[in-house]
């Protein structure tokens, strides 16, 4: 007896990028103790980054991509749609402050 995907689409799988040596970079570094990114993903411009402070305190944080660099950021709401563009560093990174519990959802465009 056969599985359904083995009985209806074979699932193929196909090299996107061919990396000659293996290499591992960190994609985002955060600061501040009891932040957690919940999740990245893909949006119609850039990523959504969802990220709480799950501490009852206020709470400073920075946001940084050591390999890419930010070309602009923006609070959105549920919806995705864009409230307000945030300030980005000179440095590159994102400096937040989160109320306690916040949970806030950046739009990040990188280049």
């Amino acid at each position: 007896m056969q599985t359904s995907t083995q009985a209806i689409a074979p699932i193929f799988t196909t090299a996107v990028i061919n990396c000659m040596e293996d290499v591992s970079v960190q994609f985002i570094e955060i600061s501040g103790s009891g932040v957690q990114i919940f999740d990245i993903k893909p949006a119609e411009e850039g990523n959504i980054v969802r990220l709480s402070n799950c501490t009852d305190q206020l709470v400073a944080t920075q946001l940084h991509f050591p390999s890419r660099k930010i070309e602009a950021v923006f609070k959105t709401n549920v919806l995705e749609v864009k409230q307000m563009e945030m300030n980005i560093n000179i440095n590159g990174s994102l400096e937040l402050n989160l109320e306690a519990n916040q949970i806030l959802l950046l739009l990040m465009i990188l280049e």
